[in-house]
C-alpha cells in the first residue's frame, strides 16, 4: 500500500504531465509577479527553455508592465484580466512582441494570493483574421471595380447620347443654312442661328459639367464669392427657367419677402440650383408644379427644391450624390448623372449641406442649408 508522500508524489507528477500536455500556456506567479510555475506550453509561447521562467517576474513577459512598473500598475493589470481574460501584447524572450490571450484567476494558499494564468499565443489567429479582412476587402475593392466599370460604361452611354443630340440638332441647323440659306427669310435664319447657338450652350454646359466634377482639388479657395440677396438670386433663377421653359412648366416660387444674405459664388451656386429645379421638371409630369421655396433660421438660409414627379426608390438614395449615379427607375430619360453630385459639391464648398427625402410616385424634396451673413 504507498504511503502518503508516495501518493503525493503520483500526484505532483499526474498534475505536471496534464499542465505539460495542454496547448495553453499555463504559469502560476506571487503577488508581487514572481514566477513560481510554468507548463511546457508557456515556456514554448514566450521562446523560453526548460526553467528559465521559474523566479523571474510576469513584467518581463508583458511589455505594457514595464520593469520598474509600481505593485498598483499591476493589481489593475491582474483586475483588466481576471475571469473572462483580455487580449494584450506579449514579449517573447528574443524581444519579438505578439498578440496573446491573457486570463488570471486569483487563488488563496497557505494565508498567500497566488494567480494562474492561462495563455494563448493569438499570432496565428491574426494572421488568418487579417486574411480574412484582407480578402473581404480586395472582394468589396473588385466589388466596387465592377461598379465603377458599369457606371463607366453607363457614363460614355449617356454622354455619346448626350451629345450626339446637340451635335445631330447643330448639323441640321448648319445644313439648312447652306442648302437653304439663300432662299430663307431672315426671321427663318435668325431661328436657324438661335438653334445653333442653344445647342452649343448645352454642349458647353454639359462639358463644364464634366469638368467640374472630375476636380477632386477643389477647397473652396478657387471660388468667386460675392453677398448676394438670396430672396432676388432664387427669384432671377424662377424667372429665367420659366423662360427657358416658355411658360409651359409651373416654376412657384415662394421667398421671406425680406433680404437674406449669403457669400456664395454666383455661377456654382447658379448651376447647382438650376440643376436641381430642371431634375425637378424633367422628372415631373406635364402640368405638374415645381416649388422653391426660400426661408430663414437661426443664421442660415434654406432652401427647399420640391416636385411631383416619379420619386426616388428608397435604396438609390444612399449613392444619389455620387458622380454618375442615377436612380434604378428613370428608364429611358435622358440624364448624365453628375447635376445631383455638382449641387452636392457647390453645399460642401459653401459651407453647406444638401438632404433628399423622397416617395414613389409622389414626388422629392431637396434641402438645401447655406450659412446667412450678417447673424
Amino acid at each position: 500500500m504507498a504511503n502518503p508522500q508516495q501518493e503525493l508524489e503520483t500526484s505532483k507528477q499526474l498534475l505536471e504531465a496534464i499542465l505539460d500536455n495542454l496547448v495553453d500556456g499555463i504559469l502560476t506567479f506571487d503577488e508581487k509577479g514572481v514566477i513560481q510555475l510554468v507548463n511546457r506550453a508557456g515556456v514554448y509561447i514566450f521562446g523560453y527553455e526548460g526553467d528559465e521562467l521559474i523566479g523571474q517576474n510576469i513584467r518581463i513577459l508583458i511589455p505594457s508592465l514595464a520593469n520598474d512598473a509600481s505593485q498598483k500598475e499591476l493589481k489593475e493589470l491582474l483586475k483588466q484580466v481576471s475571469g473572462l481574460g483580455d487580449e494584450l501584447e506579449g514579449q517573447r524572450k528574443d524581444g519579438r512582441i505578439f498578440p496573446m490571450y491573457f486570463a488570471v484567476s486569483e487563488v488563496n494558499l497557505d494565508h498567500q494570493k497566488v494567480y494562474t494564468a492561462i495563455i494563448q499565443d493569438f499570432t496565428e489567429r491574426k494572421f488568418m483574421e487579417a486574411q480574412v479582412w484582407e480578402k473581404e476587402r480586395l472582394n468589396i475593392e473588385l466589388e466596387k471595380e465592377r461598379g465603377l466599370r458599369d457606371v463607366k460604361n453607363s457614363f460614355i452611354s449617356m454622354m455619346s447620347h448626350d451629345l450626339k443630340t446637340p451635335l445631330a440638332a447643330i448639323r441640321l441647323a448648319s445644313s439648312m443654312l447652306r442648302n437653304y440659306g439663300d432662299r430663307s427669310s431672315a426671321e427663318e435664319k435668325e431661328e436657324t442661328y438661335d438653334t445653333i447657338d442653344q445647342q452649343v450652350e448645352h454642349l458647353t454646359e454639359l462639358i463644364n459639367d464634366v469638368m467640374i466634377i472630375s476636380r477632386q482639388d477643389f477647397t473652396g479657395a478657387e471660388l468667386d464669392r460675392e453677398i448676394i440677396d438670396l430672396e432676388t438670386y432664387c427669384r432671377d433663377i424662377i424667372e429665367e427657367l420659366q423662360l427657358a421653359y416658355r411658360m409651359k412648366r409651373t416654376l412657384n416660387f415662394n421667398g421671406t419677402d425680406r433680404r437674406i444674405e449669403a457669400l456664395i459664388d454666383v455661377k456654382m451656386m447658379r448651376r447647382a440650383l438650376t440643376n436641381l429645379l430642371t431634375n425637378a421638371i424633367k422628372y415631373s409630369p406635364e402640368g405638374a408644379p415645381v416649388n422653391m421655396e426660400l426661408a430663414y433660421a437661426d443664421c442660415q438660409a434654406i432652401i427647399k427644391i420640391s416636385d411631383h414627379g416619379i420619386g426616388i426608390p428608397q435604396e438609390d438614395l444612399p449613392r444619389l450624390f455620387e458622380p454618375f449615379s442615377r436612380a434604378s427607375n428613370v428608364g429611358g430619360i435622358p440624364g448624365t448623372g453628375l447635376g445631383l453630385a455638382i449641387a452636392k459639391q457647390a453645399m460642401d464648398l459653401h459651407g453647406g449641406s444638401i438632404t433628399v427625402a423622397s416617395e414613389l410616385g409622389k414626388g422629392t424634396t431637396f434641402t438645401i442649408i447655406l450659412p446667412a451673413e450678417d447673424c
